[in-house]
């Protein structure tokens, strides 16, 4: 009865170590001069007023010389989802993918060459996702929709990033149709969707703002231009 006991204690612990941990395995299929590292988001909110501030606190978590080792798993303590980063730089290229983890996870990451990148393993098709359609934060997409730094108008851009946000929509209507609904992705799907292109809006309106306005000098500035 006692080495029964035992044994139902033990197999408890090790069920409730598996739901508060992930698993990531990073790979490449051999030696090459690059580096993958996966660096956790942890969000600390602070209410101020009534209204939620947050700071996003970026923890690394592990790191891999594909030099020294093609092939590296870790082990995530986790009681809740999180959103992370894989960032990848070697041989010209520097790349940062989001990724989001779950208890109970257990992701493949593969770099087969060309800073290219294969997810596998259980919960994968959020990571391929996520690859498809988010890339780290908004300014990313710039170059992408045709930014000219050096033109203060740049209307193009927010029509290509409404555009986004359409596509966006789209895709993940279709993705939730073939994959459980996680609230946690969700809230992150929603909310990137919906405040990027105000945040790009709002980017490309300052700058026109800035070069219709009128400069006016205080006293001391007028004195030191006429000497």
């Amino acid at each position: 009865m006692k080495k029964l006991s035992v044994l139902l204690l033990t197999l408890s612990s090790l069920i409730s170590y598996a739901q508060n941990t992930a698993n990531i395995t990073v790979s490449a299929p051999k030696s090459s001069p690059a580096v993958a590292t996966l660096i956790l988001e942890d969000v600390h909110f602070h209410p101020n007023l009534g209204i939620g501030l947050a700071d996003i606190e970026l923890k690394t978590i592990e790191s891999v010389n594909f030099m020294e080792e093609t092939n590296l798993k870790t082990v995530i303590q986790l009681k809740e989802p999180k959103m992370m980063r894989l960032q990848y730089s070697g041989g010209g290229t520097s790349k940062t993918w989001m990724l989001f983890i779950q208890p109970g996870d257990d992701l493949s990451v593969n770099f087969p060459g060309n800073g290219t990148v294969l997810f596998s393993g259980k919960n994968a098709n959020y990571q391929d996702f996520l690859k498809n359609y988010f890339l780290e934060n908004q300014y990313q997409y710039l170059p992408v929709f045709g930014y000219k730094p050096s033109q203060i108008d740049n209307k193009s851009v927010i029509q290509q990033s409404d555009s986004l946000k359409q596509i966006r929509t789209s895709a993940y209507e279709k993705f939730k149709t073939a994959n459980p609904a996680s609230p946690a992705f969700d809230a992150y799907v929603t909310a990137t969707t919906e405040t990027e292109p105000a945040i790009i809006r709002q980017a490309m309106q300052e700058r026109i703002m800035r070069r219709n306005r009128v400069t006016k000098l205080d006293p001391s500035q007028k004195k030191s231009w006429k000497t």
